[in-house]
């Protein structure tokens, strides 16, 4: 599998905390790892791509900003404080 560790990101992201989704994702990345990393990372644009050429340069690029903004996001987004911790 090309790129591990982003197809890993990618399938935690896409399970949002759900065990079982994530045993799904990660049984599915070895065939279907595009789909899983273009879930993850680029969900706007994907949801455009077959008819990406007719949107304006300034669309595609609002598309591409919003889907980088989302990933970094969840990326760096803190976990919940345990209440012994506050």
């Amino acid at each position: 599998m090309r790129e591990k560790p982003r197809v890993i990101m990618a399938c935690l992201k896409n399970a949002d905390g759900n065990f079982e989704k994530l045993k799904g994702e990660l049984a599915n990345a070895g065939g279907w790892w595009r789909e899983i990393i273009g879930q993850a990372e680029y969900p706007n644009y994907t949801k455009k791509m077959f008819r990406i050429d007719r949107l304006s340069a300034d669309e595609k690029e609002r598309i591409i900003e919003k889907d980088k903004t989302q990933y970094l996001a969840w990326l760096h987004r803190r976990a919940p404080r345990e209440e012994s911790e506050t």
